[in-house]
């Protein structure tokens, strides 16, 4: 296995290699937590910063497969002051890839740096991540209505594109468009999508002619 390094320079604190003016803390997700493909992954990060100044501060997590030695997914933080001797929470939120394979093994890093010092100031931190995929899962991947104004009286087309990313065949699936508002109640005629990654996991469903109301409001 070969891990990313994830502060460009290592761990730094006032230039030095090592050291603790950052301290990273994961606090979620927690090891035991487990997340499945198309999962939106919460990230709670606290750090604390143990310099001798205040301390423009930025978070960058990225989930990495340890098997193919590679980030597929990373988001970056906005920056926030930390007054020297104090801590502040970070919220982050990492969309898990649709296309991974789970038998890999996976983790997710953390750094925390001063902006525009990384080479200064940078501390890290690393959590085990469980990815599962579930056995019963579709995802709606695109919705497109045609045209996208509209006003009373007038009709409009709607596609919905989806896809099987469970593990299992999935018999009798039926796509339902409804807007109490704009009266709209539709209802597809039954398909079937192969589990995930075989030829027919995909399919797209569209509604044609769906008119609007003569008295609806705008909005």
């Amino acid at each position: 296995k070969v891990e990313p390094r994830m502060c460009s320079d290592g761990v730094v604190s006032d230039g030095v290699s090592g050291g603790d003016n950052l301290r990273v803390d994961i606090r979620d997700p927690s090891s035991s937590d487990r997340f499945a493909p198309g999962d939106d992954m919460e990230i709670k990060v606290n750090v604390k910063n143990n310099g001798d100044k205040d301390m423009d501060v930025i978070v960058s997590a990225f989930l990495f497969d340890l098997d193919q030695n590679d980030v597929i997914e990373e988001i970056e933080s906005d920056s926030l002051e930390i007054q020297d001797g104090k801590s502040e929470d970070y919220k982050l939120s990492l969309k898990v890839p649709v296309d991974i394979d789970v038998n890999n093994e996976f983790a997710l890093f953390v750094k925390a740096f001063e902006e525009d010092e990384e080479d200064r100031n940078c501390g890290e931190q690393r959590r085990d991540v469980d990815l599962r995929r579930e056995s019963h899962s579709i995802q709606i991947t695109r919705i497109t209505f045609t045209p996208s104004t509209l006003s009373c009286t007038t009709s409009f087309d709607a596609s919905i594109e989806m896809q099987n990313i469970g593990t299992s065949e999935e018999d009798d699936v039926i796509v339902r468009l409804f807007d109490d508002v704009l009266e709209i109640d539709k209802i597809s005629n039954t398909l079937t999508l192969d589990e995930f990654d075989k030829k027919g996991d995909s399919a797209t469903v569209r509604f044609r002619d769906i008119t609007i109301p003569k008295d609806t409001a705008a909005g």
